[in-house]
């Protein structure tokens, strides 16, 4: 590939800098190694080559730096969900997953949803940072809030406290409604703002039955007292409030 890359260097015509897709027969699937050089444009070219014609093994040997910091634009590549998996992989090289930082995960964002549900629950569950990391990022699914979930609820037997429920946000949807009945209703008054516009992994049985305990008493209570601060609080649970509870606001 460097060979590759002395060919398809950035060229400049008129003063204007252009770039070159790699030529295919100089792309060896399993060979294949990015070279990060000051000219950006290029090297970004030569990745998104390796990512389209590359293989797994490719993928696995991209630089971790420059999947971190390109993240963001490789998220947006359309190519098979298994190479886009496999970057999580090239960050996390020899660390074990537990130890792998807040900071990391943070600039890994825009490729975490790709990562596998038993690799999630293997992070460090008991930092605050990252368990809410995880329960406000906006694409994970259900079944992969459900594993982490339950990994959580094994680690801390406190999570039916406040602060903890504050720090869970969309794994909430991972936790089975029977645990969830016998949280005493006045705790569901002390949920921060924010958290109901993060559970965005429920489906809508779990969502009317969030809407119900907080309409419970000692909570909300009913819609006809709500004032804009309550219905705030609701967040994608309005989207389940009766036509009749509505007009009651």
């Amino acid at each position: 590939l460097t060979r590759m890359l002395h060919l398809c260097r950035s060229e400049t015509f008129q003063g204007k800098s252009g770039v070159h897709m790699p030529f295919l027969e100089y792309l060896h699937k399993g060979h294949c190694r990015l070279k990060v050089t000051k000219d950006f444009m290029q090297t970004a070219v030569n990745a998104f080559a390796i990512f389209v014609s590359g293989d797994i093994m490719d993928i696995k040997n991209l630089p971790a730096s420059y999947v971190l910091n390109s993240a963001r634009t490789i998220a947006m590549m359309k190519v098979e969900r298994e190479k886009l998996a496999a970057t999580w992989h090239v960050v996390k090289g020899s660390t074990p997953t537990p130890n792998i930082s807040y900071e990391v995960l943070e600039k890994f964002r825009p490729l975490f949803k790709h990562v596998n549900a038993r690799e999630i629950a293997r992070l460090n569950l008991s930092d605050d940072r990252i368990l809410s990391y995880i329960g406000t990022h906006p694409d994970l699914n259900r079944h992969q809030v459900g594993v982490v979930a339950s990994r959580y609820l094994q680690l801390n037997p406190r999570w039916t406290e406040p602060r903890y429920l504050n720090l869970m946000n969309n794994l909430l949807c991972g936790v089975p409604m029977t645990f969830m009945r016998r949280i005493p209703e006045n705790t569901y008054l002390q949920l921060t703002h924010q958290l109901f516009y993060h559970i965005r992994a429920c489906d809508p049985l779990q969502r009317r039955f969030y809407l119900t305990m907080m309409m419970r008493t000692q909570a909300l209570g009913k819609s006809y007292s709500w004032s804009a601060r309550e219905v705030s609080r609701l967040g994608l649970l309005l989207a389940e409030v009766s036509g009749s509870d509505l007009s009651a606001i």
